[in-house]
């Protein structure tokens, strides 16, 4: 109810508390695999919020070793480790994912931007160019690949890739840079 209540520090101190009670205690979180890997996989979620990133990543990890094929948990910690560009951590867990999950635009993304800080900008350019068709909607998707493509030395697509972000999200602040940067503005 903290977390709901964007109460995150409060919400972070009674998963900690919880966490604390030993495992065969009758007061115990929970002795069911997926009911006690959604609760490591809250407690995650908080811990990011409160800015506890190795024990969220640790708890995500908890999480994924009871239950391995929870997509949204294995998205959810290649994500993190992206953000800490742990990028072939990232993409380990993202290609887990990926396999539970091939036509996720969202995670298509995460894929080719990952792949696009490992410079390996042909796959990268794959995933996008997938996520983009899949999703035509996802503002971020264009940006990456245009992105993608100016590394390329695509202009071109590149200029229509970030008009496609502004036109979907016209105070998209990065893609209207990279636009007036690559028009020379």
């Amino acid at each position: 109810l903290e977390a709901q209540s964007q109460n995150f520090q409060e919400a972070y101190n009674y998963y900690r508390r919880a966490f604390l009670v030993p495992e065969d205690s009758p007061f115990a979180v929970s002795r069911h695999p997926a009911l006690r890997s959604g609760i490591n996989f809250r407690f995650a979620l908080v811990a990011k919020k409160v800015g506890r990133i190795d024990e969220a990543i640790d708890a995500m990890m908890r999480a994924v070793l009871l239950t391995p094929n929870d997509s949204a948990i294995l998205f959810e910690l290649g994500h993190t480790y992206l953000q800490q560009e742990k990028f072939q951590d990232a993409l380990n867990n993202l290609n887990l994912a990926y396999q539970l999950q091939p036509d996720n635009p969202r995670l298509l993304t995460a894929i080719g931007y990952t792949l696009f800080n490992t410079n390996e900008m042909q796959s990268s350019l794959e995933f996008l160019t997938r996520a983009v068709n899949l999703a035509p909607q996802y503002a971020l998707a264009w940006y990456h690949l245009g992105n993608v493509q100016v590394t390329l030395g695509n202009k071109t697509d590149a200029i229509d890739s970030f008009n496609a972000a502004i036109q979907l999200q016209p105070n998209f602040v990065q893609a209207n840079q990279a636009l007036q940067q690559l028009q020379g503005n």
